[in-house]
């Protein structure tokens, strides 16, 4: 197996980071990543049709203050487009929140919504799935309270709400850096992540495929 030469998908200079990629079923290819160019700091969304050329397009800007912007897209089977990212601002005073947006095809993105802003810094490493029937699936880190949560939205549309929960939170430990998730074939969710406790440093795995209270909504 040889891989093809890498190609460059964005004009030089500009600081490219925090990258996710997503095939659609015809082939074409999705990257969602962080446009760091000063003053323009945008999350942006990068398209490759089958046998086609690369297009590029901003999904959101952030602002002249915004830094780092961790972010996760995924495609469902009607080739409707998601991204979440991690709104990072560092005036007046440094604070993040968790945000969400999609495109469905021949559409524009969506304004994008708040998925969490229950802390002053929150919604880090995240990462995206939807299932089979349009649920989209978040899991990501509170930095404020050093805790791995989890969002579930029924439906992009249609007036669903983000359901938010804790998956693992310990007095004194700093729990849910580096998530991924995944869903299996019977809708169980499994989220792997980091423990950062000093002594404590440990890979894990949460699987759950019950519904749980929300802790807000």
């Amino acid at each position: 197996m040889a891989w093809e030469t890498p190609a460059s998908l964005t004009p030089s200079g500009h600081g490219y980071s925090y990258t996710s990629i997503a095939i659609d079923s015809d082939t074409g290819i999705h990257i969602s990543y962080y446009d760091d160019w000063p003053s323009y700091e945008a999350v942006k969304h990068a398209y490759k049709p089958y046998n086609g050329a690369w297009s590029n397009e901003s999904i959101a800007l952030l602002g002249a203050t915004n830094y780092r912007c961790p972010n996760s897209i995924a495609i469902d089977r009607d080739n409707w487009i998601y991204v979440c990212f991690d709104h990072k601002m560092e005036a007046p005073t440094p604070h993040s929140s968790l945000k969400f947006t999609y495109k469905q095809p021949g559409m524009g993105w969506s304004t994008p919504e708040v998925v969490d802003n229950t802390a002053t810094t929150v919604g880090d490493f995240c990462s995206m799935k939807v299932d089979n029937s349009y649920g989209i699936h978040i899991s990501y880190y509170d930095e404020s309270n050093t805790q791995l949560k989890y969002a579930y939205k029924a439906k992009p549309t249609g007036g669903s709400s983000w359901n938010r929960y804790v998956v693992e939170y310990y007095s004194l430990h700093d729990i849910g850096k580096y998530t991924s998730i995944a869903l299996d074939s019977g809708y169980g969710v499994h989220i792997s992540y980091y423990e950062a406790t000093s002594g404590y440093q440990d890979l894990r795995h949460a699987y759950t495929w019950t519904t749980n209270s929300p802790i807000d909504s």
